[in-house]
């Protein structure tokens, strides 16, 4: 970066043909209840509003590009609206200048901190006086047109990365549902599938260990199949209980006070070695009639989360305790070890397929955020 080509400012260093512009100065800060009706191109239109929500509707309130940021409760999400749209009074809109290029603000919205300008101690809010001060290093028309053009570029492929993601998101779901109860079969199988007991595919496994004298790796189970999470360096002194529970890879594990909320999970690799206390049971699997890889995925269904509520009687919260007795006689029609396999070996590459794309996204989406921090400051000029 040449220096020379550069001055310093309220905002810190901007290339010396940039301005520092008050977003009052470029946009007037609007929200619902400024006006009892608004004068579009086309016509008059009310206001309207319903919950909050921003949407669409026949008649609307503005019906040109606009940024759009919450006035109280979430503040930190603009969103840029380039079709007729209507508002509430929980929500601002911007009026913009003939010079500014409406992509361009709608990505310099993104990078502020909002919640720096918060004035509310409880639900956050913003002011428009607050907004309207805001400055920020603002390029000639050219350049804003040129950075939106960029920047645009990287949404396009972000929309269209969470479009596949979505699509993926409901191909899995179907695949699974289908694979999973037999509506659809392996090709090459046909043998019927069978009924039976959870003890006839694992069996009740407990590594009881002497507590640790010093910190150790601690398991727990997050609800709704959300699967196992660490608490690492765990204070021994901070539990009154002496002995602690081992668990190992391909374990199943339970959690009996929250098994109800479906808080149970398939041990990966890089929790084996963990401790548990008493409460979360851990199975092993019978290879001849169960194999951990379909398990994986069937105990997420909604079927399985329904029987763990049958044998977890009593009230809400910790008086719902499930029966470990109980959990080993539930029966659940599943196919031979074979086609289990050939099933899981779908079903994991579907799984794959969609985390590689949400792996894409967030590559994108960090992309983008470093190329707003070069363009929208000018530490990187584009070529008009």
């Amino acid at each position: 970066m040449d220096i020379s080509k550069y001055k310093n400012t309220s905002v810190g260093l901007i290339p010396i043909d940039w301005d520092v512009k008050k977003l009052g100065e470029i946009a007037k800060i609007k929200h619902g209840r400024d006006q009892k009706q608004v004068i579009c191109d086309n016509g008059i239109y009310p206001i309207l509003g319903t919950g909050g929500e921003i949407g669409r509707t026949n008649s609307f309130l503005y019906d040109k590009p606009s940024v759009l940021i919450g006035r109280k409760g979430t503040i930190d999400k603009p969103r840029f609206m380039d079709t007729p749209f209507w508002t509430v009074d929980t929500l601002f809109y911007t009026e913009l200048s003939q010079n500014i290029v409406p992509i361009w603000l709608f990505n310099v919205f993104q990078t502020i901190n909002w919640y720096y300008y918060n004035e509310a101690s409880g639900v956050p809010s913003l002011s428009g006086s607050t907004i309207s001060a805001i400055n920020i290093p603002t390029p000639p028309l050219p350049e804003q047109q040129k950075i939106a053009s960029i920047l645009s570029t990287w949404d396009a492929a972000i929309d269209d990365c969470k479009a596949i993601i979505d699509n993926l998101k409901v191909r899995n779901y179907g695949l699974t549902q289908k694979l999973l109860t037999g509506k659809i079969r392996v090709k090459g199988f046909t043998e019927k599938w069978k009924v039976s007991a959870i003890n006839e595919c694992m069996s009740f496994t407990p590594r009881p260990i002497i507590k640790p004298t010093e910190n150790y790796l601690a398991l727990g189970l997050r609800s709704h199949g959300k699967g196992v999470f660490h608490k690492t360096d765990f204070d021994p002194a901070s539990i009154a209980m002496e002995t602690m529970y081992e668990v190992k890879e391909n374990d199943l594990i339970i959690n009996i006070t929250f098994a109800w909320e479906h808080a149970v999970a398939i041990v990966s690799k890089k929790d084996e070695g963990g401790l548990v206390s008493h409460r979360f049971p851990t199975y092993t699997f019978n290879s001849q009639n169960a194999i951990p890889e379909y398990f994986r995925h069937f105990i997420l269904q909604k079927r399985f989360k329904f029987l763990l509520e049958l044998i977890s009687p009593g009230g809400a919260g910790r008086n719902r305790v499930m029966s470990k007795t109980d959990f080993l006689k539930l029966e659940i029609k599943i196919p031979d070890v074979e086609e289990q396999k050939a099933i899981a070996d779908i079903l994991d590459k579907a799984t794959e397929e969609l985390n590689q794309y949400q792996q894409k996204l967030q590559t994108l989406q960090v992309q983008k955020k470093g190329l707003m921090q070069q363009l929208l400051t000018g530490k990187t000029r584009v070529k008009i």
